[in-house]
């Protein structure tokens, strides 16, 4: 299992959740129409199926300004 986390930044309020979610699946969805196979496990967590994957995804979600991508250890 390969993981990924959208850092966000200005926490403020239990909406901002929401909004944090809704961002994540659009970045599962852009990766999947790229046949990336993705998951989205919590608000911010999106698991992929390799290294490869991984390696990929980071590359096409870096240029976001609403998020920070992380790779988190298995």
């Amino acid at each position: 299992m390969f993981r990924i986390r959208l850092e966000y930044t200005g926490i403020h309020s239990q909406l901002d959740y929401l909004v944090m979610d809704n961002h994540t699946f659009c970045a599962c969805t852009t990766l999947e129409l790229r046949g990336i196979r993705t998951t989205q496990s919590d608000y911010c967590t999106i698991v992929l199926e390799s290294e490869r994957d991984r390696s990929y995804a980071l590359l096409a979600l870096s240029s976001s300004p609403l998020y920070t991508v992380r790779v988190l250890d298995d």
